[in-house]
């Protein structure tokens, strides 16, 4: 894989484990419940396992970035034949065969949701059509192909797309994706202009609403200046100028630095892949610069440094590990949390967080390791019951961290502190 290719598969995956982090503080503060309106696709049989084969035969071999568009040829006209379900089952049977598809399912599903919309113009019809799988990339396109083919953004259309999936006190998936794609679509509707992206955002009525809809818009702001050609086919936008400057190497806290504080903890959750961007990627910089966010925000950049461990340790669990001992004493577990969390993010399963914390040596590391796998836990089973399984499996002494995370229990364990 390409050094470029290898930085576009970390952002994108820094980019979803933030996401999650977001939906789940939201989720805890306004009291709400995670809503089962969406499910991680399971690899589809019959007629995409075959077409799967064919892809793979024909793409795998194919070098660097010419490997995207060759799968994309056989992947976006499965939607015209069995619609968003046949390409993303074919995707995920193509992902299982080719490692490198599987590091960049967030892009491909990108294009499977933006064509979707390009045949049925109908937001509520095709955005529901989509999975979360891949990092949820095919809610995100249908949001962005919507926005490409928008004459106008006021104060109606920022309110009225997300309308189907709001309900008063339930705080879902579908909604949550739908409002961050509302910022990343706004974004690029803006060319980048990630002041006035933020200002639409501020037209949604509730303030969880507008947090995930900063989020999205953050997310597209450090994305397109650190790997620009991120966007698919068709997503060109209205030729609207803009002069505003989305990163500066010599502010690594820019453009937190210039914003109101009402965005600043959302800024600062996506602040670290601005941070590895300027500093190669190297852990030690990357930690050193950290220390450098104002403190009430740090916790956040040292979760995204685990994200982004992860997405370069490649199923290397023992190495993550090691490379989150360059974070601080007291910011450790935060690196281990965000590697964890990316980890379950990838697979959406809670067994390979569990696998993950067993290799953990260090108590409080590993009691925040399964409360962390709990708190996963959350946005993948509404049933208690279900979720009390997966906390079951965990090492002996750590059953309860796990059941904490998981809202299972109210009060800490001994040894774990509730934040």
């Amino acid at each position: 894989m390409t050094r470029s290719l290898r930085a576009a598969a970390a952002a994108t995956i820094i980019a979803f484990v933030v996401l999650v982090v977001i939906v789940h503080e939201h989720l805890w503060r306004a009291g709400g419940n995670a809503v089962p309106e969406a499910v991680a696709a399971e690899p589809a049989g019959g007629d995409s396992m075959v077409i799967a084969a064919e892809a793979v035969k024909s793409c795998s071999k194919a070098d660097g970035e010419h490997k995207i568009p060759c799968y994309e040829k056989i992947l976006i006209p499965l939607v015209d034949q069995g619609g968003p379900k046949l390409a993303m089952g074919t995707l995920m049977q193509v992902a299982l065969a080719d490692r490198e598809v599987q590091a960049f399912g967030h892009v491909y599903a990108h294009a499977i949701g933006i064509h979707a919309f390009d045949v049925d113009r109908n937001v509520e019809r095709t955005f529901s059509s989509c999975n979360d799988s891949f990092q949820s990339g095919c809610y995100h396109g249908v949001i962005e192909a919507y926005f490409t083919h928008s004459s106008k953004v006021d104060t109606a259309s920022v309110r009225q797309l997300c309308v189907p999936w709001v309900q008063n006190g339930v705080y879902g998936w579908l909604r949550f994706q739908c409002m961050h794609g509302l910022g990343h679509g706004l974004t690029m509707w803006y060319k980048h202009d990630l002041v006035r992206s933020l200002h639409d955002c501020d037209l949604l009525v509730e303030n969880w609403d507008r947090e995930s809809c900063y989020g999205g818009a953050f997310l597209e702001n450090v994305v397109d200046a650190t790997e620009p050609d991120h966007g698919m086919p068709g997503m060109d936008m209205p030729n609207m100028e803009t002069k505003f400057k989305q990163v500066d190497k010599n502010d690594l806290n820019y453009p937190c630095t210039i914003l109101p504080e009402r965005y600043l903890t959302t800024c600062y959750q996506n602040q670290v892949s601005i941070i590895m961007h300027f500093d190669n990627h190297e852990m030690p910089r990357v930690a050193k610069d950290c220390m450098n966010v104002p403190e009430r925000y740090r916790y956040m950049c040292f979760t995204g440094f685990g994200t982004d461990i992860n997405s370069f340790v490649v199923g290397d669990h023992l190495k993550a590990i090691a490379l989150c001992t360059e974070a601080p004493t007291k910011y450790r577990e935060w690196c281990i949390i965000g590697v964890v969390k990316n980890i379950i993010d990838v697979s959406a399963k809670t067994a390979d967080g569990v696998s993950f914390c067993q290799k953990v040596n260090d108590h409080h590391l590993k009691m925040r390791c399964y409360e962390a796998v709990g708190e996963e836990s959350v946005s993948l089973e509404p049933q208690a019951a279900i979720r009390e399984t997966y906390c079951a499996v965990s090492e002996p002494g750590y059953i309860d961290a796990c059941r904490f995370g998981a809202r299972l229990i109210t009060v800490p364990p001994p040894g774990l502190k509730a934040d």
